[in-house]
């Protein structure tokens, strides 16, 4: 993987917390380690700390197993037009 000074990323670690402000998005970490980001992405499968902070209901967070493939995030608003659809 080639390195980008821009870009943190932290395998082997499991998420425990998230926070949120207006200018930025924060994450710790089990192992005690904490970091800070315009954009955290938590790509640790169906049973990710991170659905929780997403979606705060625990009946739609429950993993059902459908065969499909689903990606949650949270984008802001970066003072652009996005298009309501991508492709």
């Amino acid at each position: 993987m080639e390195e980008n000074p821009e870009v943190d990323i932290h395998l082997g670690e499991k998420a425990v917390t998230f926070d949120q402000t207006s200018d930025e998005a924060s994450i710790r970490f089990e192992s005690g380690l904490e970091d800070q980001a315009e954009v955290v992405i938590c790509a640790d499968g169906i049973h990710s700390a991170g659905i929780d902070y997403i979606i705060r209901d625990e009946e739609l967070a429950a993993a059902k197993h459908t065969g499909h493939c689903v990606y949650y995030g949270i984008i802001p608003d970066i003072g652009r037009d996005m298009p309501d659809k991508i492709g």
